[in-house]
């Protein structure tokens, strides 16, 4: 009887313990992640409607700090869209991969104003400093395909007292934000310049301009925003810059 008693109490133990590990290995299955969009404050930003796969998850308004966020099993690739509130014309769609504990946060920049549309990053900025990123809306005639262009950026040095090289933004990809950000000091003059790579050359307008003059902000995340008018004859620079 001893011996029987002594082998239910093994077989309990054993089922105990079983279950303990197929509940441990359950619970490690499945890992989650947290996926947010937000969207730069631009001066004409709308309404946007965002959706997480098939379903609406919340609205991106002006000024507003409240973002549609939402906790995903991370088993697959989750995909964004992004239209005109409410459901209207898509502006955004992309496709994304969930990291497991983390939070992905895509940053959108949208305005009519100046032609822009995609995800790029929102930097936090000293007050001694500027953030600039920059978005290619160079026309086909300024930039067939198959030319690499560089933008080289160029800021003034209020403590040197002259201009220096910052970085260059390689092979601008047109109706794209460059990958890479750039910092200069705050409340100074920077400008950029476009490079043929093959020839060397400065890229100029019809009236011989080759530069991009702008202001940095205190503390901005500031868009340098690359355009050119055709005319008929050639083109003319009509590039700009806005603080987000």
């Amino acid at each position: 009887m001893k011996h029987i008693k002594l082998a239910i109490l093994i077989l309990t133990m054993l089922a105990a313990l079983f279950s303990c590990k197929k509940e441990e290995l359950r619970d490690e299955k499945y890992y989650y992640g947290n996926l947010k969009v937000s969207a730069l404050n631009t001066p004409d930003l709308p309404d946007l409607s965002v959706y997480y796969d098939d379903d609406f998850v919340g609205t991106l308004k002006a000024g507003s700090n409240s973002y549609p966020e939402r906790t995903f099993i991370v088993d697959n690739k989750r995909r964004v869209r992004i239209y005109l509130a409410p459901k209207g014309d898509l502006v955004a769609d992309t496709t994304i991969t969930m990291i497991r504990d983390k939070t992905i946060e895509l940053v959108f920049a949208y305005s009519e104003l100046y032609g822009i549309s995609g995800f790029t990053k929102r930097l936090q900025v000293s007050p001694d400093s500027a953030a600039v990123q920059l978005y290619n809306k160079l026309p086909a005639s300024v930039q067939p395909n198959g030319t690499v262009i560089d933008a080289h950026l160029v800021s003034y040095d209020p403590n040197a007292g002259g201009f220096y090289d910052v970085g260059i933004y390689e092979d601008i990809q047109r109706n794209k934000f460059h990958p890479k950000t750039f910092l200069i000091p705050a409340l100074t003059i920077a400008y950029i310049e476009l490079v043929n790579r093959a020839t060397g050359a400065v890229i100029t307008d019809e009236n011989g301009t080759g530069q991009f003059y702008f202001t940095s902000g205190s503390g901005a995340n500031a868009v340098a925003i690359l355009n050119a008018d055709e005319t008929g004859t050639g083109f003319m620079f009509t590039s700009a810059a806005i603080d987000l």
